[in-house]
C-alpha cells in the first residue's frame, strides 16, 4: 500500500514542462531514488512533495492525507539541500535543536533528543563546534540531524553529497543508508550519479525530459535497460543499431539497438560455441580504472567498450587486433526513447 503517492503530477513555468504526469505509489521505510541528468526535473518533483513549489496539476498523498495545497511547515517532511544551509553562528548542537526551539519543546526534551542525534551521526563530540570548523562531510551530519529531529514522515533529500570528494561521498552514502534503515523512514534521494542510486536505493526511479522513463530496484534498472536512454545512462551500455550490430556478428536481430554491457565481451576461447556472437576487432584505447581495464573496441563501424578485470593476464596493446565473443543471452533489444 502507499505511503506516500504522487497522482498526474505536472508542473509548468510559462512553456517549459518541467514534470509531465508523474505517476509514483512509494511504500513505507524505503529509500528511493530520483535520478537522471541535470534539468530533468527530479529536483523540482523534490521542492513539489516539500511544499517549495507549487504543481500546475495533480496530486499528492502522504499517509493517506491530500497535500497537495498543505503549508511547508505542516507537511511533516524534512529536507536536506546540497548546500547544508546550517547557522554559521550556531554551534552543532543549537543548529540541531533549533526546530524543535522554535517549536517551543521543553529544555531537557531538547537536551535528550539533540543528544540522541548527535550520537546517530557520530557527531557527540563536536557538538560544541561552530559549522566553519567542521569537514563538509560532518556538516552534512549535522543537516541530516537537524532534519531529521523533527521526525518527518518522509525525509528529503536534494543531492546531499555532490559537493563532497569521491572517498567520504562514499563513507556518508553507508551513513544515509544506515541510519534510513535504523530509523525505516521513507526517504526520497535526489542523485544524478547512477553508482551513487545504486548503492543506496531500494526503488529507483530513472528521469528524462521531465518524465519518468524508467523504474525498479537497481538490480532491475541495471540488468534490463527498455529504452535508448536507460540504456546509455545506466551501466555504460554499448548500444549499437541493429545493421551496425548484424555487420560486427553476421547476425541480424529486429530491434532499434542492441545492448550489451563492457563487462560482458570476452576475449575469444576455444570452448565458446553456439551460444555466444563472434567478430574481430581492434584495440584504439586503452584506460586503467583501477580494478579494471576499460579498452575501446573498433570493428568497422562498430565502436565499443570492453571492461576486463586488472590482474586477468597481460593487458592488450592499442593497434592489437583479436578475436572477441558476447554471450547470446548477454545482448538485449532496445526500443528508441
Amino acid at each position: 500500500m502507499a505511503f506516500l503517492e504522487l497522482r498526474g503530477l505536472n508542473k509548468i513555468y510559462g512553456k517549459n514542462h518541467v514534470l509531465q504526469d508523474i505517476n509514483i505509489s512509494i511504500p513505507e521505510g524505503k529509500l528511493i531514488s530520483f535520478l537522471g541528468p541535470s534539468g530533468c526535473g527530479k529536483s523540482t518533483l523534490l521542492r513539489c512533495i516539500a511544499g517549495l513549489e507549487t504543481v500546475s496539476d495533480g496530486k499528492i498523498y502522504l499517509d493517506n492525507k491530500d497535500l497537495t495545497d498543505v503549508p511547508i511547515q505542516k507537511r511533516d517532511v524534512g529536507m536536506v539541500f546540497q548546500n547544508y544551509s546550517l547557522f554559521p553562528n550556531l554551534t552543532v548542537f543549537d543548529n540541531i535543536a533549533f526546530g524543535l526551539k522554535i517549536r517551543k519543546e521543553a529544555k531537557e526534551v531538547i537536551a535528550r533528543d539533540v543528544n540522541e542525534m548527535l550520537d546517530l551521526v557520530g557527531l557527540t563530540h563536536k557538538k560544541d563546534r561552530f559549522p566553519a570548523f567542521l569537514s563538509g562531510g560532518e556538516q552534512q551530519r549535522v543537516a541530516l540531524a537537524r532534519a531529521l529531529i523533527m521526525k518527518p514522515k518522509v525525509l528529503l533529500l536534494d543531492e546531499p553529497l555532490s559537493a563532497l570528494d569521491a572517498q567520504l561521498r562514499k563513507n556518508l552514502q553507508n551513513e544515509i543508508r544506515r541510519i534510513q534503515r535504523q530509523l525505516r523512514i521513507t526517504t526520497l534521494f535526489v542523485t544524478h550519479d547512477q553508482s551513487e542510486a545504486m548503492a543506496i536505493s531500494d526503488i529507483i526511479y530513472l528521469f528524462n525530459i521531465g518524465k519518468i522513463e524508467s523504474s525498479g530496484s537497481p538490480i532491475e534498472i541495471y540488468m534490463s535497460p527498455k529504452t535508448e536512454f536507460a540504456a546509455r545512462f545506466i551501466g555504460n551500455y554499448n548500444l549499437l543499431t541493429s545493421e551496425i550490430f548484424s555487420e560486427l556478428t553476421g547476425c541480424r536481430l529486429e530491434a532499434a539497438y542492441l545492448a550489451f554491457r563492457p563487462e560482458v565481451v570476452k576475449l575469444s576461447e576455444p570452448e565458446f560455441g553456439d551460444d555466444s556472437y563472434f567478430f574481430s576487432a581492434a584495440v584504439k584505447e586503452v584506460n586503467i580504472h583501477g580494478n579494471f581495464i576499460r579498452y575501446v573496441l573498433l570493428a568497422g563501424k562498430a565502436e565499443f567498450s570492453m571492461d576486463i578485470l586488472s590482474d586477468l593476464g597481460d593487458p592488450l596493446l592499442i593497434g592489437e587486433t583479436r578475436q572477441f565473443a558476447i554471450r547470446k543471452d548477454c545482448v538485449l533489444t532496445i526500443h528508441e526513447s
